[in-house]
């Protein structure tokens, strides 16, 4: 991988910045530049030293400008699953960077990943291999997604994903909501078509197994999550039994139910001849799953405004201590 094959994405705010650091003599991202910081492309470890690379101009030109520079490196196809990882820290950075509240499902997201790959090198799954590659296509839906709306990439973005970037934006929404707003934009429509791309050509039941253990492993760590909210969240606990018997999505939403629900749409894509239809329907039906999940009646809208109050650490803090739930 050569640095000049990575181009770098900014938000219109930014494009500004850049030039303002590039007029105050901070170096520009190419090849030659490397050697100011002591970089070998030369090296086994590239990937990381271009990280490294992009991360140290990331600041140096914030500092320079004042202003938030948006990094993305090689945001093609994921290769493995460590290159996964290393895009999901770019990610968690960027949404401690710039008060994403993205980031409290990036922070899930990223253990969720971590948890595949552990599962992987201990052989977990039917076929390991197959797992991989699995997950590389899973998690490069949300990158795209997430490039194309807070990077600039040009690519679409899904009304599932679009509808939780929105939300990201607001502070009316509670912890929670953030990450399942995520959950159900990644589970409901991606993993699907994930599935689905994995197995082109092959029978789609053959990674049904392994399939049900990616969700379970997400649906333990919400459990863990969700157990343990008073570390982010004060009320939570307490006041989210009061809406227990509430006709809302937030109190229903179950990740097993949005497992099977995926396994059928991945179904349905598999035999579909129009596949770019059958995303549109499907994500049309999930776009308004999420506007349910960010809509409540009166009982559950009192008990999440006195949510709101006690989540009042800033979302740096917040994402950390979600991290150390999550460990």
């Amino acid at each position: 991988m050569t640095l000049s094959a990575l181009p770098i994405f900014l938000t219109p705010s930014a494009a500004g910045s850049v030039k303002s650091a590039m007029s105050a003599g901070i170096a520009c991202p190419f090849l030659h530049e490397l050697n100011h910081l002591g970089v070998k492309t030369t090296s086994q470890k590239s990937d990381f030293c271009i990280r490294e690379y992009l991360a140290n101009f990331y600041i140096v030109a914030q500092a320079q400008t004042g202003e938030s520079i948006c990094k993305t490196y090689n945001p093609a196809a994921m290769s493995s699953i460590e290159n996964v990882l290393n895009k999901m820290d770019d990610i968690v950075d960027q949404c401690k960077q710039q008060n994403l509240r993205t980031g409290y499902f990036a922070v899930l997201y990223r253990f969720v990943t971590q948890r595949i790959k552990k599962g992987i090198d201990n052989g977990e799954f039917d076929d390991n291999d197959r797992m991989e590659k699995l997950d590389t296509l899973f998690a490069q839906r949300f990158f795209d997604a997430f490039d194309a709306y807070y990077n600039s990439s040009g690519k679409p973005v899904t009304k599932s994903w679009q509808h939780a970037f929105e939300s990201a934006n607001s502070p009316d929404y509670i912890v929670m909501q953030h990450m399942l707003l995520g959950i159900n934009a990644h589970i409901n429509l991606d993993l699907g078509i994930a599935a689905a791309e994995t197995m082109e050509g092959e029978d789609l039941e053959l990674i049904h197994d392994d399939y049900d253990h990616i969700n379970a492993i997400l649906a333990s760590l919400v459990d863990d999550v969700t157990s343990n909210m008073s570390r982010i969240s004060l009320f939570f606990g307490p006041l989210i039994r009061l809406a227990g018997n509430a006709d809302d999505m937030l109190v229903k939403f179950s990740i097993i139910a949005a497992r099977d629900g995926a396994w059928e749409f991945a179904l349905k894509y598999t035999a579909s001849r129009d596949k770019e239809l059958a995303i549109r329907e499907r994500d049309k039906k999930i776009s308004d799953l999420a506007d349910r999940l960010t809509s409540s009646g009166p009982l559950l809208s009192f008990i999440l405004k006195i949510i709101r109050w006690g989540e009042f650490r800033p979302l740096q803090t917040n994402m950390d201590r979600l991290a150390g739930i999550i460990k």
